[in-house]
């Protein structure tokens, strides 16, 4: 239990927050909360419904690398129509 806990609060409190504080920004400030708080829902449902395509009952061996291909093709399409 000790170590479940420690894990990650060593991760967070040791790495993340250090490495956020001096090398890179990558934890979102106050001004993107709300972006972050639109794409959680589509987040949800896409990680449910990759959960039940890849894990299910009768899911189809190429289940996961059809869902990661899928997502891959999504964040280009993404990248393509914002380009400025």
């Amino acid at each position: 239990m000790v170590g479940t806990l420690a894990a990650p609060a060593y991760l967070t409190l040791g790495i993340a927050l250090p490495l956020d504080q001096y090398v890179t920004a990558f934890m979102p400030g106050a001004g993107r909360l709300w972006i972050v708080l639109g794409i959680l829902p589509g987040t949800l449902a896409y990680f449910a419904a990759n959960g039940w395509l890849t894990h299910g009952e009768g899911s189809p061996r190429v289940a996961p690398v059809l869902t990661k291909a899928l997502f891959l093709l999504s964040q280009l399409g993404a990248v393509a129509l914002n380009l400025s």
